[in-house]
């Protein structure tokens, strides 16, 4: 499995933990080849999707509520920022496309 930074912070109106982080490991299934990309260095990357969010309403013992926040089967997204503003939640990521354009993106 490829690692990325993950983020846990607390949602401010209901106490819960937020995570945020990279699910995958290069798209790596029972029987299915993980996922790579060549960057033009002549190494292979494994990809880290899908970027995920989770919600612990008992302090981190369990977790439910997974959403998908970026899912492209061959993107590549990591090194999440949570920004809590009252009811809004701010979540920022690092994203690499198919070719290896990066780029940050955000979602509320």
């Amino acid at each position: 499995m490829n690692s990325s930074a993950l983020h846990v912070s607390r949602i401010a109106s209901t106490g819960d933990l937020l995570l945020v982080r990279s699910t995958g490991n290069g798209g790596k299934e029972p029987g299915e080849k993980p996922r790579v990309l060549n960057r033009g260095d002549g190494n292979k990357h494994y990809i880290r999707t899908p970027f995920t969010s989770v919600i612990s309403r008992d302090e981190g013992e369990t977790w439910d509520n997974e959403r998908i926040i970026a899912g492209d089967p061959y993107g590549d997204f990591g090194y999440p920022s949570v920004l809590n503003l009252n009811e809004l939640v701010l979540v920022s990521y690092h994203a690499l496309d198919e070719i290896g354009r990066a780029s940050c993106r955000e979602r509320v």
